[in-house]
């Protein structure tokens, strides 16, 4: 909650995708499910938004690929799993400034 709180007005957009995502986190800490669901669906929308207009963010691509893998089946939020691992794959091939990420995609995701 507090990166939320400092973050939440962040003009970057690696930093707007953890603050959404963080968002989609608590939805699990809401007490009505309609709660629950209304918050995931609301920052899924912001997520897939910030994708289309960084197609190529490695960071919201890892974010994306987290989140669909975590979620439960019936969230239906899974149809870009493989798209994203694609795309992930070739980041990790190539040596750059994002290499700093490379253990973290291994070891939070089915790659």
């Amino acid at each position: 909650i507090n990166f939320i709180l400092k973050y939440d007005s962040s003009y970057n957009i690696n930093v707007k995708g953890y603050v959404v995502s963080l968002k989609m986190k608590q939805a699990k800490y809401k007490f009505f499910p309609w709660e629950k669901i209304t918050i995931f669906k609301k920052e899924k929308c912001n997520l897939e938004r910030l994708i289309v207009e960084h197609p190529n963010n490695l960071h919201l691509r890892y974010l994306r690929l987290v989140i669909q893998e975590h979620t439960p089946k019936f969230l239906n939020y899974f149809s870009n799993i493989e798209m994203d691992k694609k795309m992930i794959h070739q980041f990790l091939l190539k040596k750059d400034e994002t290499d700093y990420l490379d253990k973290y995609i291994i070891n939070n995701t089915s790659l």
